[in-house]
């Protein structure tokens, strides 16, 4: 048995889904947007600085991002337990995705999307989002778009599942099913 790490665009349910699977393999969660801006102040990211590198799709996040997964990584290493990044934390290209790759590969990384097809995923997320009043102010349709059109988080996942009309539950027994194969 390994830690999980649950990756996917926003909204799709990482920490919901990664509460029900702790729970089911009797191990603790830890969310990293929990902890992040302690990682990011470690290498000097103030809220100033980073309101100079845009959106979290900007190339100029990947050290920032690459960083704080690492740091949140090493702090839970020593345990058995399920983890979920924040969306923009599993876009990385060139040198930064090899790093990565390696980073995570002792784990069980699953990434979580609707479906197969980006526009289904989109629409599915779209609705998903604007059922909640604090996230239709987020622009979590670009966000989403871009990570689905991204191919690192695929590549940094072992495993694919599916969410489109499923419970978090349901996606749970979908995780369960692939890890213990």
């Amino acid at each position: 048995m390994r830690s999980i790490i649950l990756i996917g665009p926003y909204g799709v349910g990482k920490s919901t889904v990664g509460k029900l699977l702790a729970e089911s393999r009797g191990q603790p969660q830890y969310s990293l947007d929990q902890s992040v801006w302690i990682y990011y102040h470690e290498v000097g990211l103030t809220l100033e600085l980073a309101k100079t590198l845009g959106d979290f799709d900007s190339v100029l996040w990947q050290p920032y991002h690459a960083h704080a997964v690492k740091r949140f990584l090493q702090d839970h290493e020593h345990e058995l337990c399920v983890m979920d990044l924040g969306a923009g934390h599993a876009l990385y290209e060139g040198d930064q995705l090899e790093e990565m790759r390696a980073t995570f590969a002792s784990y069980d990384t699953i990434l979580l999307i609707p479906a197969p097809d980006i526009t289904v995923s989109i629409n599915d997320l779209t609705e998903r989002n604007n059922a909640y009043a604090y996230k239709k102010t987020q622009p979590h349709a670009k966000w989403n778009s871009f990570f689905l059109e991204h191919p690192s988080s695929y590549q940094l996942a072992k495993h694919i599942i599916y969410t489109k009309d499923k419970t978090p539950k349901e996606s749970c027994q979908d995780i369960l099913a692939v890890i213990e194969v």
